[in-house]
């Protein structure tokens, strides 16, 4: 938690009806009555701090156990090619299928869960596939990255070329009869008769894209992914068939390390191809002037204000009353098939880009939210209080290399980017106004 210094001055703000423009010279005086006799005192409104915009990437982002399944490809001009794959095992309920039963066929079923990013009108193409390893989080870790890699078998179970519907319920690729007709006698005869067993048999499941797919990304939901065995039974003895079929579910585990999502980005060539560790820091000056964030692949954008304590060389000692940044998303990197976040989390991290705590002030979390700054031409920015970090950086001893990343909310299940314009881009400039109380006995 972030801890503010008592702030008095603040009562000082109900009585104040204007602010004084950016250079002392242009700033009016104002003397108070009781509570501040003798006292002279002057708000600066100050907008010509430096604001420094890089772009940093974390070494792996929790990805196991998520809100969703991803699955699909893209390539972007900014961000590489994107690909997300799923992983998962599946559990049982009773494992009972009646004696005589004959399957009639086996399918992968999946709800969409409703998110897409980019072209969903391009097909993508599904590759499932049979893991060789089990799904679990590597010795000493909690959680499994986006980057891990569990082997797979070459060959797929089955590949099918499909255009995601977002609208309907759910996505039915039909598996061959010979993947379903072995895990459905071997439940059958009780060779599979719980979680385990099955795992000896089916250690678990990989969805994969092609290389040469560009289209989209997807969501489907982890509580509504199925393995379906369709069959029917006979009626009696005579051996005659319902005509109803019945079915027997492999639902997929959502116990913890059953499911993770792999998510990568291929950035040969672009600028972010020199961010190789997580300490690396690329700055916007040398990136067209933009800082990037994405989520599920690790992006962040990493804020420092270098020249603040110039405030110190004001004369009278002072008191910072607001501290507020305004950077705007750069407009070709967000669409309707791109969408943008509404509100970004705000952290602290250190000198190695390590998180170190999400910023608080004395009420709640401090959120970056997306307002519109000129209604009629569309144009939106994110507006960022960062009073409690000016002040800490102001009052702190000794200096530090703290800086403020921004960050998107579910950030293991998306892979949402955006560019932000920084200090020297021409279509908006990034911009720290800090409120400033000067007083003198």
């Amino acid at each position: 938690m972030i801890y503010s210094k008592s702030r008095f001055f603040i009562l000082f703000l109900t009585v104040v009806s204007f602010f004084v423009s950016c250079t002392e010279d242009e700033t009016t005086s104002l003397v108070v009555g009781q509570d501040f006799t003798d006292t002279n005192i002057r708000v600066l409104e100050i907008d010509t701090f430096d604001v420094k915009l890089s772009t940093m990437k974390f070494d792996r982002v929790p990805t196991s156990n998520s809100s969703r399944l991803l699955f699909g490809k893209y390539t972007d001009p900014d961000f590489g090619e994107v690909r997300a794959a799923s992983y998962f095992r599946l559990s049982g309920g009773n494992y009972f299928i009646e004696e005589g039963a004959v399957l009639d066929r086996v399918a992968l079923v999946m709800n969409y869960d409703g998110y897409f990013y980019n072209d969903t009108t391009q097909v993508l193409n599904l590759n499932l596939h049979r893991l060789t390893d089990k799904i679990d989080a590597q010795d000493g870790d909690n959680d499994i990255y986006n980057n891990t890699q569990i082997p797979y078998e070459a060959t797929p179970i089955v590949s099918q070329q499909f255009e995601p519907r977002i609208g309907r319920d759910s996505l039915y690729i039909e598996l061959p009869d010979d993947f379903g007709a072995d895990l459905f006698s071997k439940i059958q005869n009780g060779q599979i008769q719980d979680n385990e067993s099955l795992f000896q048999e089916l250690k678990g499941l990989t969805i994969q894209p092609d290389d040469t797919d560009n289209g989209s990304v997807v969501g489907f939901s982890p509580n509504e992914t199925f393995i379906k065995f369709y069959y029917n039974t006979p009626e009696d003895e005579g051996g005659e068939f319902e005509e109803n079929e019945e079915v027997f579910e492999l639902t997929m585990d959502i116990d913890l390390f059953a499911y993770y999502n792999n998510i990568t980005s291929d950035v040969t060539g672009l600028p972010l191809e020199v961010i190789d560790d997580q300490e690396v820091n690329l700055l916007s000056t040398d990136s067209n002037n933009n800082s990037y964030m994405q989520s599920g692949v690790g992006y962040a954008t990493r804020i420092e204000f270098p020249s603040i304590r110039n405030l110190f060389e004001i004369n009278g000692t002072g008191t910072v009353l607001n501290a507020n940044l305004r950077i705007k998303p750069n407009r070709d990197s967000y669409s309707d098939i791109k969408p943008i976040d509404q509100i970004l989390g705000l952290y602290l991290v250190d000198q190695n880009n390590d998180v170190t705590i999400q910023v608080f002030n004395n009420i709640d979390f401090v959120f970056a939210r997306l307002i519109e700054e000129n209604p009629e031409f569309g144009e939106i920015i994110y507006n960022i209080p960062v009073l409690e970090f000016v002040e800490t950086k102001l009052n702190e001893q000794p200096i530090t290399e703290t800086a403020l990343i921004l960050l998107p909310f579910e950030n293991e299940s998306r892979v949402n980017s955006v560019l932000f314009n920084d200090a020297f881009n021409e279509d908006f400039e990034a911009e720290l106004t800090i409120t400033y109380a000067i007083y003198e006995d």
